[in-house]
């Protein structure tokens, strides 16, 4: 079970991975067309998606959590959510040290 769980982030984390240079390709051509904005705008929708379920699962170790938590950190980041820089600042430190706990 906590394998199953393992391999199931991780084939998330990799999803999202392609899914995040998708759309950093798109991003250069958003304003070329809205047919170019719409196909950004799906690609975002799908990573939405994919970082729900890889919240929703559970995290078997410390890797696990990381990949969840570098998910989160992204679409905040690129969502330019409200945040205080400063806020920002402590979720990416935070995230430093929660990868080298992962890598120990």
């Amino acid at each position: 079970m906590v394998r199953d769980s393992e391999t199931r982030i991780e084939e998330l984390s990799r999803e999202l991975s392609r899914l995040r240079r998708r759309a950093a390709r798109q991003r250069r051509n958003i304003q070329s067309s809205p047919a170019a904005w719409q196909r950004w705008s799906a690609t975002m929708d799908e990573i939405v998606s994919l970082t729900q379920q890889l919240v929703a699962s559970p995290a078997p170790d410390t890797a696990s959590l990381a990949y969840k938590f570098r998910a989160i950190l992204w679409l905040i980041e690129v969502n330019e959510s409200l945040l205080e820089t400063s806020d920002l600042r402590r979720l990416r430190r935070f995230g430093r040290e929660l990868d080298l706990l992962a890598r120990e």
